[in-house]
């Protein structure tokens, strides 16, 4: 898996990630969600787009990243996730805890509190 940062300067990291979220690649996954977490983000959106399959072992890095970012009152949004993938995540009740939204722009609007 290979996974790009992008610093949008107002307190929101864009990773995009590219490649399957696996026990394989747990390792850049980890990396990637502890740099950004250092820099102390408001808002984590996770582009999965290109995004081809993700299994059990990516689903618990999931949850353990959502339960370390909202104890820092941090927030995680999965952005653009593939029908296949949107399907496991939606089978596995990910949602109810990691907003999942169709688009980056959408993720950026689904992490804004209501009034």
């Amino acid at each position: 898996m290979v996974i790009e940062t992008i610093d949008q300067g107002n307190g929101t990291i864009v990773l995009s990630f590219n490649g399957r979220c696996d026990f394989k690649s747990r390792h850049a996954y980890q990396v990637a969600l502890d740099q950004a977490f250092q820099k102390n983000p408001k808002l984590v959106i996770m582009d999965f787009a290109h995004v081809s399959y993700i299994d059990s072992a990516g689903l618990g890095l999931l949850s353990i990243s959502h339960k370390k970012f909202s104890e820092q009152a941090m927030r995680l949004v999965i952005a653009a996730p593939s029908d296949p993938v949107k399907q496991i995540l939606n089978l596995a009740n990910m949602g109810k805890h990691i907003p999942i939204c169709d688009s980056i722009a959408a993720a950026g609007q689904a992490a804004i509190p209501p009034r």
